[in-house]
């Protein structure tokens, strides 16, 4: 049995970005299919090809798994940030054959606000690794 409040907290964060991520893309997968883009691909749709995509995946979360059990309570939430948006994007390719993105910059680049989740997630853990050097 789970005791640590703390651990509680986590868990509930991450379901509640996950469950805000899934919310929009099912309004927008069947109400507005025309605002989605499905990525096949990983990091921004530039790596297409489906053995490097479970590669990538499989490292990905290994490697999250590590760094979770390494790391001060300082460095949890970024890590949850990071949970919560691999998590949902996972979601997406059961369900879907691939991630719903839905923000489009420029037309360069096409991505979903669980990205946003993990871009902000490894710069807050970047930024407390540079702090913790100081």
């Amino acid at each position: 049995m789970i005791k640590n409040k703390n651990t509680y907290i986590g868990i509930f964060l991450v379901l509640g970005l996950i469950a805000i991520d899934q919310a929009i893309k099912t309004i927008l997968y069947y109400k507005y299919p025309g605002l989605i883009y499905l990525n096949k691909g990983i990091f921004f749709g530039f790596i297409d090809n489906a053995l490097a995509v479970i590669f990538f995946l499989v490292s990905g979360f290994l490697i999250f798994f590590y760094l979770c059990k390494e790391q001060s309570q300082k460095q949890k939430i970024p890590l949850l940030l990071i949970a919560a948006g691999a998590f949902s994007n996972v979601c997406d390719r059961v369900w879907h054959g691939g991630v719903v993105d839905y923000i489009n910059i420029a037309n360069l680049t096409n991505f979903n606000l669980a990205d946003v989740y993990i871009i902000a997630g490894v710069i807050l853990f970047a930024i407390n690794i540079y702090k913790k050097q100081l």
